[in-house]
C-alpha cells in the first residue's frame, strides 16, 4: 500500500540494497513512487488512517450491540405477539423491522462513506449518521415492499464492493468497518469483515432477485465467478477465505436452485471445486510475483514442509479462541444461532410457510450458512467474517417471520 512501510519490510530492503534474497523472508523491498503531492498525500492518508483507527473500536461495537439487541428485542416481540395489544401491533412490529435493517444498512454506508473524504473522527462519524439516513430514507419513499427494500441495501451493497474490489479497494481501505493498517490486520483488497458481507449480501440479492423472476438461473453462475474474482483474485481483493468459503456458498446455492441432491458424492465435488480454485489463485499469484496471503502461504508449505499447514491452522483456531472470548461480533454469533433455534423449535410453522412461499430464499439461508461455517473453519478472522455473514441471514429470516406469522394473527 502507497506510503506505508511495516517492521518486516525494513529487514528484506536492508538485504535488498546489498543484492541478497532470502525467501523465507515475508516483507517486501521499499518501491520509491514519484507524486508531485507527495507530502500532501502522506498527510491526507496519516489523518485519515488515525482518525479510522481511534474511532473503529466505538463505532463497530455500537453497531454490532444494536445489531444484537435488536434481534434480541424482536424475537421476544414474536414470541408474545399475542400479549401486544392490536391497536399497538401493526407499529411495533414496523419499527422493529426498520431497526432490524440497521444491520444490511450500514455496512453499505460505511462503505460509501470514504466517497466523501472525511479525514476527522467527527466528520467520518457524522458522515456515517448522514449517508445511513440518506440511503434509508431513499430506499423506503422508492420501495414498501420489505423483500424488495432489502433487495436495494444488499444489491447495492456487492455491487460496489465488486467494482471498489476491481478498483483498487480505495472505498476499503478507508472504512471503518474494513481493515486498520495500524494494528498491521491488513493493508489491501477485501477485508475479513466484509467477506462475510460479500457471501450474504450476494446470496441474498441472488435469491430475491430469483423469487421475483428478474434474472434467469444461469446469469447466477455468471455474478458469482465475478464476485469471487475480485474478492479472492490476489491482485484484486486477495482474501483466502472468501476464495474458499465464496466457492463453497455460491456452487451449493446454484446446486440448490437447480434442485440438486446433495449427497455424499456433491460435498466431494464440492471439495475438489474448492481446491481448484485456490490452485488456479496460486498460479495467477505465481505468475503476477503479486505476493499475496495465498502465494506467501504456498511459499511456505515449499520451503518448511507440509508442517506448515498444521501450524496455520492451529494459529487460525487460536485466534478464533481468543476473538471468541474478546470480540463484540460473536455476540452476533450467538444471537444469530439463538434466533434459528428458537424459531425451529417454537415457531416451526413458519419455517414450513417459508419454504412453501420463499423456497428460492429458503436456499439462500441453506447456502449463506454453509459459507458462515466454512469461513469460520478457515480464517483467522473467522468469527467476525461468519458474523457480518450471518446478518444477512438473521435480518431476513425475522423480518419474513414478522411478516408471516406476527402480523397475520
Amino acid at each position: 500500500r502507497e506510503g506505508i512501510v511495516t517492521n518486516l519490510d525494513v529487514g528484506v530492503e536492508i538485504l535488498d540494497n546489498f543484492n541478497i534474497k532470502n525467501q523465507n523472508m515475508v516483507g517486501r523491498k521499499y518501491e520509491l513512487i514519484n507524486r508531485d503531492d507527495n507530502k500532501e498525500f502522506l498527510m491526507d492518508e496519516y489523518q485519515k488512517i488515525v482518525s479510522i483507527s481511534s474511532i473503529r473500536s466505538t463505532i463497530l461495537n455500537g453497531f454490532v450491540s444494536i445489531v444484537f439487541l435488536s434481534w434480541i428485542v424482536a424475537m421476544i416481540a414474536i414470541l408474545f405477539r399475542k400479549q401486544i395489544s392490536k391497536n399497538y401491533k401493526e407499529t411495533t412490529f414496523f419499527i422493529l423491522k426498520e431497526l432490524l435493517k440497521i444491520g444490511i444498512v450500514m455496512p453499505l454506508s460505511f462503505m460509501i462513506t470514504p466517497i466523501m473524504n472525511f479525514k476527522t473522527p467527527l466528520a467520518i462519524s457524522l458522515g456515517i449518521i448522514i449517508i445511513t439516513l440518506t440511503i434509508y430514507l431513499i430506499s423506503k419513499v422508492l420501495i414498501k415492499n420489505d423483500l424488495k427494500n432489502m433487495l436495494f441495501f444488499t444489491g447495492l451493497t456487492i455491487v460496489i464492493m465488486v467494482i471498489d474490489a476491481g478498483f483498487g479497494s480505495y472505498l476499503m481501505k478507508s472504512n471503518v468497518m474494513s481493515y486498520d493498517c495500524i494494528i498491521g490486520a491488513r493493508y489491501y483488497g477485501v477485508g475479513n469483515e466484509y467477506q462475510g458481507v460479500a457471501i450474504g449480501s450476494a446470496i441474498f440479492t441472488f435469491a430475491i432477485l430469483l423469487t421475483y423472476k428478474n434474472i434467469p438461473k444461469w446469469s447466477i453462475i455468471v455474478f458469482s465467478l465475478v464476485i469471487l474474482i475480485t474478492s479472492a483474485s490476489p491482485i484484486m481483493g486477495a482474501n483466502v477465505g472468501s476464495a474458499i468459503s465464496e466457492c463453497v456458498a455460491f456452487l451449493l446455492f446454484i446446486l440448490l436452485i437447480y434442485n440438486v441432491k446433495i449427497d455424499f458424492k456433491k460435498i466431494v465435488l464440492l471439495g475438489i471445486a474448492v481446491v481448484f480454485v485456490l490452485g488456479v489463485f496460486v498460479a495467477i499469484d505465481m505468475i503476477l510475483g503479486s505476493n499475496s496471503h495465498l502465494g506467501m502461504f504456498v511459499k511456505e508449505i515449499y520451503f518448511n514442509g507440509p508442517g506448515e499447514i498444521i501450524q496455520t491452522f492451529s494459529r487460525k483456531i487460536e485466534m478464533n479462541l481468543k476473538l471468541a472470548q474478546t470480540s463484540a461480533w460473536v455476540n452476533i454469533l450467538l444471537t444469530g444461532i439463538g434466533v434459528i433455534l428458537v424459531l425451529m423449535i417454537n415457531q416451526i410453522r413458519y419455517f414450513k410457510q417459508l419454504m412453501d412461499e420463499y423456497p428460492i430464499v429458503f436456499k439462500g439461508f441453506i447456502a449463506s450458512i454453509a459459507g458462515c461455517l466454512v469461513t469460520l473453519l478457515v480464517n483467522d478472522s473467522g468469527i467476525v467474517s461468519s458474523a457480518t455473514a450471518f446478518i444477512y441471514v438473521i435480518v431476513p429470516m425475522i423480518t419474513l417471520s414478522i411478516n408471516l406469522t406476527a402480523l397475520k394473527e
